[in-house]
Order: C-alpha cells, then sequence, then structure tokens
C-alpha cells in the first residue's frame, strides 16, 4: 500500500510540472487566431490534433476561455489533454475522450513509454548528431514564469534533462546557415529542447526567451513587443518549433502519428526567387 501512494504522490508531482503556466501579461499583443485544428487521428478513446502556433493549450490568463482546450471542449466535453506545448509551438496533442483512456495515457506518460519528436530551425551548422546530458531549474528572477536554465548536477533544483539532436537539412538564407534539426526529448522538462539548444548556440529561430538575453529583455520590458533590431536577431515572429512525431502502445495496439512540417517551416527553408 505504501509502494501505490508513494507511485501515485510521484505522479502528481510530476503532473504538475507538466502544467502550463502563462503569466496574465505575457501575450497581451496576441489575438486569438480564429481557427478549428486539424485532427490527425480519432477514435472511440482518443483524439490527436495538430495545435496551431500562437495558441496556449490549456486556458488561463488572458486565454481563460480562448485556449485549444476551450476549442476541443465545445465538441467533447470529457477531453482530457495528456500533454502540453509551449504558447508559439505548434503540433501533436494527445487526448483521451474518457477518464479510463486519460488515467492509461498518463501512465504511459510518467513511465516514459510515449516517444515524442520534433522539428526545429536553428541558427548555424549543426554538423553531427549530438546527445545533451545537462540537467536544467528554474531562473529566478526573471519576468516569465518558468524559464529555465542549465545547471550543475548537484544543484539544489537540478533536474535531469536528456536530449538528442539529428541535423537533418543544413541551408543558407540571405547570408546566414541554418540547421533543421530532428529533436527527441528523453526526458519532459519545461523547455528542455530550448535551453539546450542555446546552450549548444544554436538557438531556435523566433525564440523570444532563450536566443539573446538582450531579445529577452526587450521582450519583456516592451509590453512583450519587439522592435526591428529584435525582429532582425530572431529571424521570425513565431518560434520555429513543431512537435512532429508521437509513438505509444495502448491496449496492445500500436499507434505512430505523424504530423507533416508546417508551411512557415517550408517557407523558411524554400530558397528565394529573384
Amino acid at each position: 500500500m505504501y509502494v501505490f501512494f508513494r507511485y501515485l504522490n510521484c505522479f502528481w508531482i510530476e503532473a504538475l510540472f507538466a502544467i502550463e503556466y502563462i503569466n496574465p501579461y505575457d501575450y497581451l499583443h496576441y489575438e486569438m487566431p480564429q481557427i478549428s485544428p486539424e485532427i490527425i487521428y480519432e477514435d472511440e478513446n482518443i483524439l490527436i490534433v495538430n495545435k496551431p502556433a500562437q495558441l496556449a493549450t490549456h486556458p488561463g490568463g488572458v486565454y481563460e476561455d480562448n485556449s485549444l482546450f476551450d476549442i476541443l471542449k465545445e465538441k467533447n466535453e470529457t477531453l482530457h489533454l495528456i500533454n502540453r506545448l509551449d504558447f508559439d509551438t505548434s503540433g501533436i496533442i494527445l487526448c483521451a475522450k474518457n477518464k479510463q483512456t486519460a488515467a492509461k495515457l498518463n501512465k504511459l506518460m510518467f513511465e516514459k513509454k510515449i516517444e515524442k519528436k520534433y522539428l526545429a530551425i536553428v541558427l548555424g551548422e549543426i554538423k553531427k548528431e549530438i546527445t545533451v546530458n545537462n540537467p536544467i531549474a528554474e531562473r529566478r528572477g526573471t519576468h516569465i514564469k518558468w524559464k529555465m536554465k542549465i545547471v550543475k548536477k548537484n544543484s539544489k533544483d537540478a533536474r535531469e534533462c536528456i536530449t538528442s539532436f539529428k541535423p537533418l537539412q543544413t541551408f543558407q538564407k540571405d547570408g546566414d546557415f541554418y540547421t533543421l534539426v530532428e529533436c527527441t526529448p528523453l526526458t519532459g522538462r519545461q523547455h528542455q529542447i530550448r535551453v539546450h539548444l542555446s546552450s549548444l548556440k544554436h538557438p531556435i529561430v523566433g525564440d523570444k526567451i532563450y536566443i539573446r538575453d538582450k531579445v529577452f529583455k526587450y521582450y519583456t520590458t516592451h509590453d512583450h513587443q519587439l522592435d526591428d533590431e529584435c525582429l532582425e536577431i530572431i529571424k521570425t515572429p513565431r518560434m520555429l518549433l513543431h512537435s512532429y512525431y508521437l509513438k505509444f502502445n495502448l491496449d496492445n495496439k500500436e499507434r505512430k502519428i505523424i504530423c507533416d512540417m508546417p508551411r512557415d517551416f517550408e517557407e523558411f527553408i524554400k530558397p528565394k526567387t529573384t
């Protein structure tokens, strides 16, 4: 009995850190997009959708009634969101249609039996596969909740964080080099892909928080707006991170989900015509 409750406590602690915390003032300059999320897969127990960028996953702050969860709940009041994506990240969101399926999927997530992969476009050239094994912790004293940083393994707040990166394509645009990267998080930490890529000096294009401190400071002290200089640094107003792959086994049936690269990725990679 002790072991069972200890497992439950660990589960809820882990679930707590997966919640999307939104500062009410973080995204005041964004308007709620009028969209119907693309359904990638659906059966009697599961719904999987493609979340657009610049849409909150869960309600909160100025998006108390304007989130992906609110949109999906209009058609299914018993829906449970199993994973989450950052406001600026697009891609796969896994949902359960009932409590029984939600419990099974949450257990798989807790036991790290759901494989997830992302696509990112980063600054500079990454020439070989690399796995980063550096713990992260909350960077205190910032204007954004849950901004993270790499810390020493023996630090008080250190949490194990491992991400593998595989370069898929290197290209040049306006004199700068970029790499399309497949990112595989082996742990489920807040912002881990973003923090690890930034630590490699290859931040994600469009990342207002981790691309450079100058951009972050301006963004958080100017009503979350960016001037021309900041836009020149980050290259595009939306962060180019996309959850494109999900694999899990539920009720002895393997499911492999692919969500195609978004159009803005393709437009960014596409060479300019003269």
